[in-house]
């Protein structure tokens, strides 16, 4: 996959356009954006993100490790990492059937 093959934010709602030529680009470019600052909200307070069937983002603590310096001419040779905000990805059905049914592209 190439940069090329990005769907950015203008392409989604381009696309969701092409699908409701009722709404307005800039109308659905807005309320995507609105949804972006809702998952961060709730990502940055904690709490899991579920779209649809797609797949579930859930935030966890990484506690506190001990990490070798490399350098044991000055200083201590271990230094302690702090706990960091860290996701994990859970693909749900829907990622899950495309992933079952890729095939490559023969080029």
């Amino acid at each position: 996959m190439d940069k090329k093959d990005t769907i950015n934010l203008r392409t989604m709602a381009s696309l969701i356009h092409y699908q409701n030529p009722n709404l307005r680009v800039k109308d659905i470019q807005t309320m995507l954006e609105s949804e972006m600052g809702i998952i961060s909200l709730g990502l940055e307070t904690g709490q899991r993100i579920k779209m649809g069937k797609l797949f579930i983002i859930e935030p966890y603590i990484k506690p506190v490790q001990r990490h070798y310096s490399g350098t044991r001419k000055e200083g201590p040779a271990f230094i302690m990492l702090p706990e960091r905000l860290r996701f994990r990805f859970k693909p749900l059905k829907a990622l899950k059937k495309i992933e079952s049914e890729y095939r490559p592209i023969d080029n």
